[in-house]
């Protein structure tokens, strides 16, 4: 009776966990729009030479594409293997 309910206890914790992680990145980039109009105003007050200081709401794009997604992506590969073929 136990065992079963673990293997159904695995999967439901794993979406719920991939549920939250999915909202938290909808608010970062959230945030990050918000927070693209204040950068915007911070570059124009800088000197030219200091352009590239208030530039992480664009470089974030760029970043998250890099490093979160083939991350996330390798450890959704490796949830789906242990919890699909660790039963058989």
């Amino acid at each position: 009776m136990v065992l079963p309910l673990g293997f159904i206890g695995v999967p439901v914790m794993t979406t719920a966990i991939s549920i939250f992680m999915l909202v938290r990145q909808s608010q970062v980039v959230y945030s990050l729009e918000e927070l693209r109009g204040y950068e915007a105003a911070l570059r124009e007050r800088l000197p030219e030479t200091q352009h590239a200081i208030f530039r992480w709401t664009e470089s974030y794009r760029q970043w998250r594409s890099r490093r979160v997604i083939p991350v996330t992506a390798h450890l959704y590969l490796l949830t789906l293997l242990v919890v699909g073929i660790a039963p058989m």
